[in-house]
């Protein structure tokens, strides 16, 4: 029983062993460059395209100005077969075929195609030459691929190469005669073949023709709905100026409302800042190569939208309301005060520095440099304001005991170019004035 079973099981074995297997065969020559052997510049060499899709490389060495003489029989099967060739080390092709017989250099795909030989014509022998155009001894890649859906696939191509072949010889009559008389059959099936293009394009112009009247008749019914539309055109264009002259009305509606709250607005507040202007560093006068401080007081002025223009430069005011202003030469120095859209100009007369004019500080006087008795300095009055000079803010200006002098008297100082405050004269302060600025946009009364 034991043997019975074994000898069953050799039996399917053996059958399995004899079922045949599809086989693959390998491509004769590798489908890359960089695969592809070197071959001898001279010989023969046969190669078979087995797929639609089928490239086959191979590898030359050549210097430059050599060139390889290659012949081919193009096979029947054949439709688009295209034999390329370039420098496998480089980007650029270096290298051209010369002398192309029964064959035709590519013109077309390309942006540059004197590397590929294509289209061979019936059964007459090709040939080219291929020549090495780098600066050195490199290698060059040939590959062959039919690149048609219509080729009879698979088929072999039969390539013959001869290193730097002289020129063909001389052809005897007889031969050249058969070779015109190739060339006058070929001429007549292609001219054959024209006639029949020619018909073809005789049959497409009729169908042509027959749609270029469908189109007219189908632009004439165009033309009907073109101005059914134009008379719709014409009374919504109607119903626009109805409309038109509404939006008219309501516009004018709308001036009258913007008139009454323009007229509205220009009731609200209006925002006082009090502006004082002193030299800077304790001087009493405003001297060139000194600063100017500008200080603005206010209890509703936003001191961010306050600036002022002196010489052709605009100084921002701090938070707290002042800005310091360089005094550049002697002479009238104006100045511009802006705030929002208001603006307001005074000037200052600014001193030369080297007047011959003695600065002195605040509770000091400028008379000449002589030994006096202390208690004598200490109750001198030089403004004769009735306040002796060591307690007096300004002791050259009777109208001026204390600094806050300055801002009660800023109605009558408003005007002030500061041109009446000499050297000797105690500080010097200069009222701008009360800049009044109408913030309609900012507080508006509701």
């Amino acid at each position: 029983m034991k043997d019975q079973k074994l000898l069953i099981l050799l039996l399917i074995v053996a059958c399995i062993a004899t079922v045949p297997t599809p086989v693959n065969a390998d491509d004769d020559w590798p489908d890359s460059c960089y695969d592809a052997p070197t071959v001898d510049p001279t010989g023969e060499y046969s190669v078979t395209i087995d797929s639609p899709d089928d490239v086959d490389y191979f590898k030359v060495n050549l210097e430059k100005g050599e060139y390889i003489h290659f012949t081919m029989a193009p096979p029947t099967e054949q439709d688009a077969l295209e034999v390329r060739a370039w420098a496998s080390d480089s980007e650029s092709h270096d290298v051209t075929i010369r002398n192309v017989q029964n064959a035709e250099k590519k013109t077309f795909g390309y942006a540059s195609a004197d590397h590929i030989v294509t289209r061979f014509i019936g059964q007459e022998t090709s040939s080219w030459e291929m020549w090495a155009e780098g600066d050195r001894t490199q290698s060059y890649c040939v590959n062959m691929e039919d690149v048609s859906d219509d080729a009879e696939i698979p088929y072999t191509v039969n390539l013959n190469s001869e290193l730097n072949n002289p020129e063909p010889a001389t052809l005897e009559v007889g031969e050249l005669r058969d070779q015109i008389e190739q060339k006058d059959q070929t001429i007549s099936d292609l001219q054959s073949e024209i006639d029949s293009k020619e018909q073809t394009i005789n049959d497409l112009q009729s169908e042509i023709d027959s749609k270029e009247q469908t189109i007219n008749d189908l632009q004439s019914e165009i033309d009907s709905k073109e101005q059914t539309i134009n008379d719709l055109q014409s009374e919504i264009d109607s119903k626009e100026q109805t409309i038109n002259d509404l939006q008219s009305e309501i516009d004018n509606k709308e001036q009258t409302i913007n008139d009454l709250e323009t007229e509205l607005e220009s009731a609200t507040e209006d925002v006082s800042i009090s502006v004082s202007v002193e030299p800077a560093d304790a001087r009493q006068s405003f001297v060139e190569g000194g600063s100017a401080i500008v200080e603005a007081s206010s209890d509703d002025a936003d001191f961010e939208k306050l600036s002022l223009e002196s010489n052709g430069q605009t100084f921002e005011f701090d938070s707290s309301g002042e800005t310091r202003v360089p005094l550049e030469s002697a002479g009238t120095q104006e100045m511009t005060l802006e705030y929002a859209d208001t603006s307001e100009s005074f000037s200052l007369n600014v001193q030369e520095s080297n007047s011959g004019t003695t600065e002195t500080s605040p509770g000091e006087t400028d008379s000449p440099t002589t030994e006096t008795d202390e208690s004598d300095s200490d109750v001198q009055d030089s403004d004769g304001d009735g306040v002796i000079d060591s307690e007096d803010y300004a002791p050259n200006d009777p109208e001026v005991q204390e600094k806050s002098d300055l801002v009660s008297n800023e109605t009558d100082e408003s005007d002030s170019t500061g041109s009446g405050f000499g050297p000797g004269f105690g500080p010097v302060v200069a009222l701008v004035g009360i800049l009044l600025v109408t913030l309609g946009a900012m507080r508006r009364l509701e």
